[in-house]
C-alpha cells in the first residue's frame, strides 16, 4: 500500500513539474498584437490654424480731418459700388476751395490785362516803325518800341501759367472737398463700422494709416487663411485640395483648394532665432454657409501627397534598432531582456539604428528595415522591406521596446464585450470597497 501511494504521488509530482514547465514555456512567449500587411489609400496632410477671411475686402480710411456728419450704413448692411458710406464736415474744405477759385478768377483777369497790354505795344511798334522809315524817330526809339512789346509778351506768358497753377489749386480743392463724402469701393457687406455721427476722423499720412472708418468685404467668396510650420510648408503648393473646419460650426467639414503659399515667415524672430517659424497659407473655399463670417477660429487639413492602393503598415509598429546587433541577438539563444543587456554592453559607438518593424513568422519576430514613403494618418506606406501578407508586431508599445529578434510571441488576446464589461464591474467593485467599507471601531 505504501509502495502504491509512493508511486501515486512520483507522479503527481513528476505530472506538477511538467504542467510548470510547459507553463514556463508559454510564458516565454510576449503577447503582442499582430496585423497582416495589406494595402490602403494614403493621403498625407499638413494642418495649420488660423481664421476665416473674405476674399476680396476694403478697409476705407479716412483721407481728411474733420467731424462726421452723418452716417448711411450700419453693420450687416449690403452696398453696392458708389453707395454713400457717410460725410465729414465739409466746411474747411469749401472754404478753401472758394478761395482757390477767387485765385483762378484773378490769375484769368491777369491774363486779359497783359493781353491788352500786349495788343498796345504791338500798335505802338508799328507806329515806331513808320516814323523810323519816314525819318521822324530815330533807331533808339524803334529799339525801345521792341523791348516793350517782348516785355508785355513775357508778363502774358507768366499770366498764363498763373492760370494753369490756379486752375490745379481748384482741382485739388474740390478732390479734397470730395474725400469729405465716403463712397462704397466694392459690391459687399459692411463687416465693421468704427465711427458714429459726432466723432473726429483723423487722415492718414506717412507715419499714420488714418482712422478706419468701415470694412467691406464680399461674402460670395471666403477663404481660410492658416499658419503651417515651417518644416511642412515645403510640400505645400499651390491647387491642393484641403479640407477647413471651423469651431463655431464643428459639424460642418468644407472643401477648398489652396491660392497661395507664404514665400516669407508670419512670425519671423531676429536673425539667427530658433524660435518656430510659420508660414500663411490661403485656402479657397469652394461653398460657404451663410452664416460664415470673417473672424472665425479655423483649421485647415491640407491634402500633400496620395497613394492608392498602397502597402501599409500602421504607425505603431515601426521602430529603430540596429540591424546588425539584432542580427547577433536572433544568432544567440539567450532570453530576449538578458541578450540585449549583454549586447548593449557590448555596442561599439558607431552603431547606426534603421526604421523597421518585426516580422513574425513560425510565433518568432525577426527585425526586418523597411524603406517608408508618405504617412497617413494612422499608417505608414511601405516602399521596401515587406510582402503583402506578412504579419509584423503592432504593439503594444512595452512589447515593442522590450522586443528583440528572435524573441517567441504569440497574438495577444482581444477582449470581448463581456471580457470588458467584467472588468469595469470589477474596477467599479474595487472603487466601493476602497470608498465604502467601514473602519474597525466604527461600530461601536
Amino acid at each position: 500500500m505504501k509502495k502504491t501511494l509512493g508511486i501515486v504521488a512520483v507522479i503527481l509530482v513528476l505530472a506538477v513539474i511538467i504542467y510548470l514547465n510547459l507553463r514556463r514555456a508559454r510564458g516565454d512567449a510576449t503577447e503582442v498584437d499582430l496585423v497582416e500587411v495589406g494595402r490602403k489609400d494614403l493621403a498625407a496632410e499638413v494642418s495649420g490654424s488660423g481664421r476665416i477671411e473674405a476674399r476680396n475686402s476694403v478697409s476705407i480710411t479716412s483721407n481728411v480731418v474733420g467731424k462726421v456728419l452723418e452716417v448711411a450704413v450700419e453693420e450687416g448692411d449690403f452696398v453696392e459700388t458708389g453707395d454713400l458710406i457717410l460725410r465729414i464736415d465739409p466746411g474747411e474744405r469749401k472754404a478753401l476751395l472758394e478761395q482757390a477759385e477767387a485765385s483762378r478768377a484773378r490769375a484769368a483777369a491777369e491774363v486779359e490785362l497783359a493781353a491788352a497790354e500786349l495788343r498796345q505795344a504791338e500798335v505802338e511798334l508799328t507806329r515806331v516803325r513808320g516814323l523810323v522809315e519816314g525819318g521822324l524817330a530815330s533807331e533808339q526809339n524803334l529799339e525801345g518800341a521792341l523791348t516793350s512789346r517782348d516785355v508785355r509778351s513775357a508778363r502774358l506768358a507768366a499770366a498764363k501759367e498763373d492760370v494753369r497753377n490756379a486752375r490745379a489749386r481748384v482741382e485739388h480743392a474740390e478732390r479734397e472737398l470730395e474725400k469729405t463724402v465716403v463712397r462704397a469701393e466694392i459690391p459687399g457687406v459692411i463687416v465693421r463700422l468704427s465711427v458714429e455721427e459726432g466723432e473726429n476722423v483723423l487722415a492718414g499720412d506717412l507715419y499714420n494709416s488714418g482712422s478706419a472708418i468701415v470694412v467691406i468685404a464680399d461674402l460670395s467668396e471666403m477663404e481660410a487663411q492658416v499658419l503651417v510650420d515651417e518644416t511642412e510648408v515645403v510640400s505645400v503648393e499651390k491647387g491642393q485640395r484641403a479640407e477647413v473646419t471651423v469651431d463655431a460650426f464643428p459639424d460642418t467639414t468644407l472643401v477648398g483648394r489652396v491660392i497661395e503659399v507664404g514665400n516669407s515667415a508670419y512670425n519671423a524672430g531676429p536673425l539667427g532665432s530658433q524660435e518656430a517659424k510659420d508660414f500663411r497659407v490661403r485656402i479657397l473655399l469652394d461653398e460657404a454657409p451663410p452664416r460664415f463670417r470673417p473672424g472665425l477660429s479655423a483649421r485647415g487639413e491640407i491634402v500633400t501627397d496620395v497613394r492608392d492602393s498602397a502597402l501599409a503598415i500602421p504607425i505603431e509598429a515601426l521602430t529603430l534598432r540596429d540591424p546588425e546587433r539584432e542580427e547577433r541577438l536572433a544568432a544567440e539563444g539567450k532570453k530576449g531582456g538578458r541578450r540585449r543587456r549583454v549586447l548593449e554592453r557590448e555596442s561599439s559607438e558607431d552603431s547606426e539604428e534603421v526604421e523597421g518593424v518585426f516580422v513574425v513568422d513560425d510565433d518568432v519576430a525577426r527585425f526586418r528595415p523597411v524603406k517608408t514613403g508618405i504617412a497617413g494618418e494612422k499608417d505608414f506606406e511601405v516602399v521596401e522591406g515587406l510582402a503583402e501578407g506578412e504579419k509584423v508586431v503592432r504593439g503594444p508599445f512595452d512589447a515593442i521596446r522590450d522586443l528583440a529578434s528572435g524573441d517567441k510571441v504569440k497574438s495577444r488576446k482581444k477582449k470581448t464585450p463581456s471580457d470588458r464589461d467584467r472588468d469595469r464591474d470589477r474596477d467599479r467593485e474595487g472603487e466601493e470597497d476602497a470608498d465604502g467599507g467601514e473602519s474597525p471601531g466604527e461600530d461601536s
